[in-house]
């Protein structure tokens, strides 16, 4: 069984130097700006684009005062100039007599978020109008201006780290052709030309809301927050469906991709409900040099199984349709082959680590 691996690695920004509030209580010693380590990122599988933007939350803690909101909501941008990341708008410095819990999330004021210290909820989300990614990063907490150094695999960088999380899943369709020519013992040479007229997922649900709480805060480092039930939201009653095709005939050895990777709710796949993949083939069969069949015709499968019961949270699936013009009697083809009805689409997942999910399916006609 061929793994498929859609592995996008987090992406440490490291912030270093925090808040324009003035207070008695408050002394200024450095600005904060962002540092951002040269590793991939969840946005698009590279380092963080400098055209765009991400938004932080901070608070405060310290002893004699009440826990802060320090930083609400900040925009940050690159600036070229320093090449740096800064907050956009008038600095943040660090306080001197308090610690702070840093929190950013992607894409900058995305508006079915709220966010609070402990608890960050997604509400109202439609994924089939939003198709981009959403990411949360995990809670930097009890940090000062004294941080300590993060390596990003080159070099080391002082900052307080980062690292964000995709609050989605994704999903591909990609196909292969197994075959398209066979010689049988009696000599009889069989060909197939194989196009694939269109490819379709139905009943998605689409839209949706999603809580995520803190876990157990330690009094510094990186705190992950505990993901909903079974890893998926709670969905509404919308749905979509998402199609696609590929332009003449398919040849051995060549991978297609049929649906490019798009963005889906994290649901279940349940048995009682209709999450369904449909190919719409043409098979032209050839026999000794003329044709003696050509067929249009679908092949259907729902997506539920025991080995994949669910489209999970910051996980990527690649289904691969592997497709076989001859049916399992190795007749192929033929008007009077018996199996050509018979065939059955099968799903054999296999889990790699965005995290990314395989999910070898073959095809026999």
């Amino acid at each position: 069984m061929k793994k498929f691996f859609v592995i996008i690695l987090a992406m440490a920004l490291l912030m270093a130097a925090c808040s324009t509030v003035e207070r008695d209580d408050y002394v200024v010693d450095n600005h904060i700006t962002f540092q951002t380590a040269n590793a991939p990122t969840k946005v698009s599988g590279r380092v963080f684009p400098f055209d765009e933007t991400f938004s932080v939350y901070a608070w405060t803690k310290a002893s004699i005062l009440p826990d802060f909101l320090f930083m609400d909501n900040v925009t940050i941008k690159y600036d070229e100039e320093k090449s740096t990341w800064v907050p956009q708008g008038n600095p943040y410095y660090w306080p001197r007599n308090a610690t702070v819990d840093f929190l950013a999330y992607y894409p900058t004021g995305f508006e079915g978020l709220s966010v609070t210290a402990d608890k960050l909820t997604y509400t109202g989300v439609d994924v089939q109008t939003l198709q981009r990614d959403l990411m949360y990063s995990e809670k930097a907490v009890g940090y000062t201006s004294t941080v300590t150094e993060v390596e990003d695999g080159i070099s080391s960088v002082e900052g307080v780290p980062i690292v964000f999380h995709h609050s989605l899943s994704k999903v591909m369709i990609v196909a292969e052709l197994a075959y398209n020519h066979k010689v049988a013992d009696d000599g009889t040479v069989t060909d197939w030309e194989v196009s694939i007229n269109s490819v379709k997922v139905d009943s998605i649900f689409t839209s949706g809301s999603a809580e995520f709480v803190l876990a157990d805060t330690p009094d510094r480092g990186l705190v992950s927050w505990v993901k909903p039930s079974g890893n998926v939201w709670t969905h509404d009653d919308a749905v979509m469906s998402v199609s696609g095709s590929v332009s003449g005939d398919i040849i051995p050895g060549n991978t297609y991709t049929v649906i490019d990777a798009f963005y889906v709710l994290p649901q279940a796949l349940t048995a009682g409900h209709d999450q369904k993949l449909t190919i719409n083939l043409t098979v032209k069969t050839i026999r000794n040099g003329s044709e003696v069949l050509s067929e249009t015709f679908n092949r259907s499968a729902y997506l539920h199984s025991n080995a994949l019961p669910a489209w999970e949270i910051n996980h990527a699936y690649t289904y691969r349709l592997l497709l076989c013009p001859a049916s399992s009697n190795g007749n192929g083809g033929s008007a009077t082959d018996p199996d050509l009805s018979d065939a059955i689409i099968t799903f054999a997942p296999s889990v790699g680590g965005w995290q990314g999910i395989g999910v070898e399916t073959s095809i026999e006609f």
